[in-house]
């Protein structure tokens, strides 16, 4: 079942980019079970630390960062591209849409961050991440076995 580094490899790189680690798992695994095993646990591990690392860049930012930036900018909110992305984003689509695009268009350090600055670290915001992770990972997985046994059929 567990061999080492592929597994640790595909873990690794769930925690990153989930949706493009299917391929590799696929290929590596052909196994759907150790492939929802190990994607999903890279997940989970992604989405916990990237709500702690958030969580506190945030309050480092409020703390340290912003007080400088207070002294010398007169209080006027900059909005740059990215900034108003993530308000887009956030005020389009909300949570749910955030839980959906997750694994897809989103990666996961992304899709956390949003969540801790917007709605906060609670636990059910968390599960539902993993949850939507969790859901798009089973769709990953059939689609790309589904393409994988097509091939070697032909």
């Amino acid at each position: 079942m567990f061999d080492g580094m592929r597994e640790l490899t595909i873990i690794f790189m769930s925690t990153w980019k989930f949706a493009l680690t299917f391929p590799i798992a696929v290929y590596s695994l052909n196994n759907l079970r150790d492939i929802l095993i190990y994607t999903n646990l890279g997940g989970l591990l992604g989405v916990l630390f990237f709500a702690l690392l958030s969580q506190q860049l945030i309050r480092f930012w409020d703390l340290r960062i912003r007080p400088r930036l207070v002294k010398r900018v007169p209080s006027r909110t900059v909005f740059n591209r990215k900034n108003r992305r993530f308000i887009k984003i956030k005020n389009r689509y909300g949570f749910p849409g955030i839980v959906i695009l997750n694994p897809v268009l989103l990666s996961i350090p992304i899709s956390t961050f949003l969540v801790i600055k917007f709605f906060g670290r609670k636990k059910r915001y968390l599960a539902w991440l993993i949850l939507g992770q969790f859901a798009w990972s089973v769709i990953y997985a059939v689609f790309y076995l589904y393409i994988k046994n097509d091939l070697l059929q032909q």
